[in-house]
């Protein structure tokens, strides 16, 4: 879209912010703007339009008609452009009054406080700019359920991955698994046109099936050209209403050759359980079974503490309104950090979305949270452009954002290569993915060369060719737990004298009792400091 061609309508009462933000609007290359005096003129003038304004910036305090009003009549008219808010009111009232508009189903591109700053101004059009080809989609689309039916069986789906990163050091954790549909007559089909036709229709379980699978054997051909990651793929609650879901999917696992530690579960629960027996048989079963399962979009789905309280969640992935710009706003920095501490209370791992800047970036490392995701990182990406991304982001990009970090960590902690260390190998075995990575650094920056495995059953695979130096084993884990692990390996002739540091957030006497007697050289308790991990590894080798 040329800005030229950009139609702007500015409905205030006040005649000196219309001007200026006309002045304003000129000097940043618009040229097609009319000035509306009031809310009443506005709807008039809409009425009158042919074809309506491409963005709209309305004042919401006006006194004959306030903006609130004005967007009950743009439902009614069946406006189809963007809306900027405006207001000298405190920016609470202008977040609830976008919550509102939103409610609506009207586009809002944000906000403006009175005085108006050119920056912001611009930032908001050239987001206008931006989502115009998909806008365009957007209003076009049209798609039946007979239309989605079809395109899950005649291979119109296609995936894309967006890269999940630590905020330790950088290293990719994980890939969400985004659905995509190109529709052979309509072009690109936007998600959220068809994901809500499916969930309506009865045809989401046969989509998120078709998503998984696809997905697993792409991990495959990664693992072949030797990037090995874990995926993120997204439930909802009528996959998880079918009692066969589970069975399932680790059929799935089993014939792709993956383990259920590859992948992540999200959960949203973007309505009330209809059959709640089920979906936590379901859930437990898979967390029993080593899936990591997160709630998704944490803050806005439909109960998400009592989602916490009652199902076996071990992270949860921040939403994106919680997270962009919390640096720089009081409000959403204290939603933040509410949600920092929840996580910590109870030894979740948050991962935040979201992260569009580099301010958010920075933000997110001075808090301790543990990954990012957003379009700062990387916009969702081909199959075919993952290997680039990594490559990229593995380079000068993360050089840059962790300097302390010398290019031979960087390096060892790229999917796919390693590299020796003078103290020898370790093997880390902790089903915390923060915790595992943590671990990892600070053992890398003495010396050793870290292994990391998420599960017993991953331990015990990576031994059959590692032989570490010491073996770090956290207790409590899903499935095989690391008593169980000791046990198992002090009965082999190769593992019976390796120092192995048991790790535990129970401090108790029965604990540490039962870490000797299974054959531990030593103990820590959770959290611990970096000094204290070094002195008991340490004390473990001597």
């Amino acid at each position: 879209m040329n800005k030229k061609h950009v139609k702007i309508m500015t409905v205030d009462d006040d005649e000196f912010m219309r001007r200026l933000i006309s002045r304003l609007l000129n000097k940043l290359g618009y040229v097609m703007i009319k000035e509306v005096t009031g809310g009443q003129e506005a709807v008039d003038v809409l009425r009158a339009l042919k074809t309506p304004p491409d963005v709209m910036i309305l004042d919401l305090k006006m006194p004959d008609m306030d903006g609130i009003e004005v967007v009950r009549h743009l439902v009614e008219l069946g406006f189809v452009g963007q809306l900027i808010l405006l207001s000298g009111e405190d920016e609470r009232l202008l977040r609830t009054a976008q919550n509102l508009v939103h409610a609506h189903n009207i586009p809002v591109l944000g906000y403006l406080t009175k005085p108006v700053d050119d920056r912001e101004l611009g930032l908001l059009m050239d987001k206008l700019l931006s989502q115009a080809p998909a806008r365009l989609a957007r209003n076009n689309q049209s798609v039946t359920a007979e239309e989605l039916r079809d395109a899950i069986t005649r291979n119109e789906l296609f995936n894309e991955y967006q890269p999940v990163v630590s905020l330790v050091d950088g290293e990719l954790a994980s890939l969400e698994v985004l659905v995509r549909w190109q529709h052979p007559d309509k072009g690109r089909v936007m998600p959220d046109q068809f994901i809500y036709l499916a969930e309506e229709q009865g045809l989401i379980d046969d989509l998120t099936r078709w998503v998984i699978a696809e997905a697993l054997q792409q991990s495959l051909r990664w693992q072949k050209a030797g990037i090995h990651c874990a995926l993120s793929v997204n439930l909802s609650m009528e996959n998880l209403e079918q009692l066969s879901f589970t069975d399932w999917l680790l059929k799935a696992l089993e014939d792709a050759d993956l383990k259920p530690w590859d992948l992540i579960l999200e959960i949203t629960e973007s309505r009330p359980m209809r059959r709640p027996e089920i979906v936590l048989d379901n859930l437990t079963r898979l967390r029993l079974k080593g899936f990591k399962l997160a709630v998704d979009d944490f803050g806005t789905g439909h109960a998400s503490l009592a989602q916490i309280r009652d199902i076996p969640f071990d992270q949860f992935k921040l939403d994106r309104s919680f997270v962009h710009a919390a640096g720089k706003e009081r409000r959403i920095r204290v939603m933040f950090e509410s949600a920092m501490g929840l996580a910590k209370e109870l030894g979740l791992e948050i991962t935040a979305e979201g992260v569009e800047d580099e301010e958010d970036w920075h933000f997110l490392r001075q808090h301790d949270c543990h990954k990012a995701q957003g379009y700062f990182i990387a916009r969702p990406l081909g199959a075919d452009k993952v290997g680039d991304w990594l490559n990229h982001w593995g380079g000068e990009t993360r050089k840059a954002l962790f300097p302390h970090l010398n290019a031979s960590a960087i390096h060892e902690s790229t999917p796919g290569k390693t590299t020796a260390a003078a103290r020898g190998p370790v093997l880390i075995v902790e089903d915390n993915d923060f915790q595992r990575k943590v671990q990892a650094r600070i053992l890398r920056e003495e010396g050793f060369e870290p292994h990391m495995a998420a599960s017993a059953q991953e331990a015990l695979d990576a031994l059959r060719e590692l032989r570490p130096s010491l073996i770090l084993i956290d207790i409590e884990m899903p499935g095989m737990n690391g008593l169980d692990l000791l046990r198992r390996l002090r009965g082999t002739r190769v593992f019976a004298r390796t120092p192995v540091l048991v790790i535990s957030g129970v401090n108790t006497k029965t604990v540490v009792q039962d870490s000797m007697s299974a054959g531990a050289t030593g103990f820590m308790v959770k959290p611990y400091n970096r000094e204290t991990l070094i002195e008991r590894v340490n004390r473990a080798m001597t």
